[in-house]
C-alpha cells in the first residue's frame, strides 16, 4: 500500500494523473480546499469524506443521517470556530457531492 502525506492547501501535483482504489479524507474543514483536493482525486474508485455530527441543525432529539444539515450557504472561508465548524463541514460535504456528482 502506498501512502502520501501532503497539505491540501499546497500543491496537489502529487495526486495528478494517478488512480486510487480508495481515498479516506479525514481532515477537511474549508470548502474551497476540500473541493480542490476532491477534484484532484475524482478518478478514485471510492472516496469517503469523514464529517461530523455537527453538520446537523437540530439536536433537540435523536440525530441520524436523514436529518437536514445546517443551512449555511456561505461560511467564513478561513476561520474555523465553534460557531462556524458545523456549517463549514456541511459546505465541505456539499463540495464533495458536487465533485462526485452525488
Amino acid at each position: 500500500m502506498e501512502k502520501l502525506r501532503g497539505d491540501r492547501a499546497g500543491d496537489l501535483q502529487a495526486l495528478a494523473d494517478r488512480e486510487w482504489d480508495a481515498v479516506v479524507d479525514t481532515s477537511g474543514y474549508l470548502p474551497n480546499l476540500v473541493r480542490n483536493s476532491a477534484a484532484a482525486l475524482a478518478g478514485s474508485a471510492h472516496y469517503c469524506f469523514v464529517s461530523t455530527i455537527s453538520v446537523y441543525a437540530d439536536f433537540s432529539g435523536p440525530v441520524d443521517e436523514g436529518q437536514p444539515a445546517c443551512h449555511a450557504r456561505r461560511a467564513p472561508e478561513r476561520d474555523v470556530t465553534s460557531e462556524s465548524y458545523g456549517p463549514l463541514k456541511a459546505l465541505c460535504e456539499a463540495a464533495v457531492c458536487e465533485v462526485f456528482e452525488e
